[in-house]
C-alpha cells in the first residue's frame, strides 16, 4: 500500500504532501484471478460528518484485486474533498460534509491501485492494473496525461511537492525469466516525459513516497528493502536492509528527518534519514498491512494481519499504536474480525480510523481507545452507490431511491456486461450508469456509460 495520504492526504491531512498515512490494498490483476472484497475505503469520509448518518452505516462493499500493495484514498490538501480509486477502474472525488460524489474519473480498464493529489489539489495521479499511470484535473476531471512504459500494474503512485514530478512504482518478473525485478518511475507532469527510471530493487517496488522537501523518492519492495534516491539525479543514496520479508509500506516523517517502514516479517522500523541508522524497531507480533505517522510525529500506528492456527478463529486484524521516542506500546486496537488493511489518523491526531478486509471501518478515539462510530460493509447491498448533493436522491446500483421515504423514483439500465459504477449529478437531474466486463476469449476488457435524465427517462448518451 503506499504511504501517503495525510496532508495531501492519504490519511489525514496536515501539510500538503507530507505523508503522514498509508491505506494498503491489493491490487492490480484483472477479472481472470479471484477478487477480495476489501473495505469501502471512500466512505470513510461520513466517520468525520456525524451529522449525515447515524452510528451504523451500511455500505457496499470496495473490492481489491490479489497481487499489490498501494494507497487507494486520499485527501485533497484542504480537507474537504476524499478521493478513492475502486476495482471498476472509476476514481471518485467525494464531497466530505455531505457525503456525495463531487466529481467522477473514468479510463482505467482494470482496478485502481493507487491514487494521490498534488499538493494544491489541482491534479490528481492514479496508478492501475494496466500498466499506466494517469494524471488528471480536478476542476475539469478530464485526463491530462498518460504515464506508459510499464511492464506490469503500477502498485504505487505520488506527486513531488511542487507538482512537477510524478513518481510510480512497480515491477516484477523480467520476461521469460523467474527473476524478479522493481522499478520506480519519474515523470515530468507538465508534458508525460520519462525522466528516468530507478532501478536496482530485485523485487517489484510495492510502496513510493516524496520526501516533504520534494529532494528525495522511497522506494519499498518485495526484496525485503528500502531504498533513498536523489529525485533530481536518480542517485542511490541508501539501501535500508533488515527486513526479513516484503518491505509493504513506506513514510517520511512530518518533518522529513525519520522514515517509517512496515514488512510482512511483521515488524515496523523507525529510521534516521541523515543516518540510516534504525532508531528503533516494533516488534507487532504479526504482517504489518498498513503504517501511519500521527500528524506531529510523535506516534506511529500499525494495520496488521493476524493469525495464529491454534486459537479460533485464526485470523483476525487490529492496529498498534506506539510511541515514536521511547517504542512504548501505548494502545492496541481491537476487535476487527478480518485483516486491518488501512489506518489513518484526524488531521488533528485525536482520532484514527482503522479499516478491516471484508469487514468494517471504525473511528476510534486516540486517547482512551474508546469506538466512536462504525461503518459496517454488507456484501448483499446492491451494486454501487451515489448520493445527491442535497442528499435527497440515492441511487443505489441501478435503481434511484428518495432518501427521505425509501420510494422507487427510477430505474436505469447499463450497457453489456457488469453494472461497475454509478453517479448523480450535483443537482440530481442526471444519473451515469457505467457498465462492462472482460472478454475471455480475446483476452480484452469493454465498457460502455450511459447518461440518463432522471425527469424524462431518457438517455442523453
Amino acid at each position: 500500500m503506499n504511504v501517503r495520504m495525510c496532508g495531501m492526504v492519504r490519511k489525514g491531512a496536515v501539510l500538503p504532501s507530507r505523508p503522514t498515512c498509508v491505506i494498503k490494498k491489493a491490487g492490480g490483476k484483472p477479472p481472470t484471478v479471484c477478487w477480495r472484497a476489501a473495505l469501502s475505503i471512500a466512505l470513510v469520509a461520513v466517520l468525520f460528518a456525524p451529522s449525515v448518518l447515524g452510528d451504523t452505516i451500511t455500505v457496499p462493499v470496495m473490492q481489491y484485486g490479489i497481487g499489490s500493495t498501494s494507497s487507494n484514498v486520499a485527501y485533497s490538501p484542504d480537507g474537504q474533498t476524499f478521493l478513492a480509486g475502486y476495482t471498476d477502474g472509476v476514481i471518485r472525488l467525494w464531497d466530505i460534509a455531505t457525503l456525495s460524489i463531487v466529481r467522477s474519473f473514468s479510463g482505467h480498464s482494470s482496478a485502481v491501485t493507487s491514487v494521490a493529489f498534488s499538493a494544491d489539489g489541482s491534479k490528481i495521479i492514479s496508478g492501475g492494473g494496466e500498466s499506466k499511470a494517469r494524471v488528471w484535473s480536478v476542476a475539469s476531471g478530464l485526463q491530462v496525461r498518460t504515464l506508459s512504459g510499464h511492464v506490469s500494474s503500477v502498485a504505487s503512485v505520488c506527486f513531488s511537492p511542487d507538482g512537477a514530478v510524478a513518481v510510480t512504482g512497480s515491477g516484477g518478473l523480467l520476461p521469460g525469466t523467474l527473476t524478479g525485478y522493481g522499478e520506480a518511475r519519474l515523470y515530468e507532469v507538465a508534458t508525460g516525459r520519462l525522466i528516468r527510471i530507478l532501478s536496482g530493487h530485485a523485487g517489484r517496488v510495492r510502496s513510493v513516497a516524496c520526501s516533504p522537501d520534494g529532494t528525495k523518492v522511497l522506494t519499498g519492495s518485495q526484496d525485503d528493502t528500502a531504498m533513498l534516491w536523489d529525485l533530481a539525479t536518480g542517485t542511490l543514496l541508501r539501501t535500508f536492509t533488515g527486513h526479513a520479508s516484503y518491505v509493504d509500506v513506506v513514510a517520511f516523517s512530518p518533518d522529513g528527518s525519520r522514515i517509517l517502514t512496515g514488512a510482512s516479517d511483521d515488524t515496523g522500523r523507525l529510521w534516521d534519514l541523515s543516518t540510516g541508522g534504525i532508531i528503533r524497531t516494533f516488534g507487532n507480533g504479526h504482517n504489518v498491512r498498513s503504517a501511519a505517522f500521527s500528524p506531529d510525529g510523535a506516534s506511529v500506528l500499525f494495520g496488521l494481519k493476524c493469525s495464529d492456527r491454534s486459537v479460533s478463529p485464526s485470523f483476525w486484524g487490529e492496529a498498534r499504536l506506539w510511541d515514536a521516542a521511547s517504542g512504548t506500546l501505548t494502545r492496541t486496537f481491537s476487535g476487527h474480525t478480518r485483516y486491518v488493511n488501512s489506518v489513518c489518523f484526524s488531521p488533528d491526531g485525536a482520532r484514527v480510523v482503522i479499516g478491516a478486509e471484508e469487514s468494517n471501518a471504525i473511528l476510534y478515539e486516540t486517547a482512551t481507545g474508546a469506538a466512536i462510530k462504525t461503518l459496517d460493509v454488507a456484501n448483499d447491498v446492491g451494486g454501487p452507490v451515489a448520493v445527491s448533493s442535497d442528499g435527497s436522491k440515492i441511487l443505489a446500483g441501478s435503481a434511484l431511491l428518495d432518501t427521505a421515504t425509501g420510494a422507487q423514483l427510477g430505474t436505469f439500465s447499463g450497457g453489456p456486461g457488469s453494472l461497475l459504477s454509478v453517479a448523480l449529478s450535483g443537482d440530481g437531474s442526471k444519473v451515469l450508469i457505467g457498465s462492462g466486463g472482460y472478454d475471455y476469449p480475446t483476452k480484452t476488457h469493454y465498457g460502455e456509460a450511459r447518461l440518463w435524465n432522471v425527469a424524462t427517462g431518457t438517455l442523453l448518451r
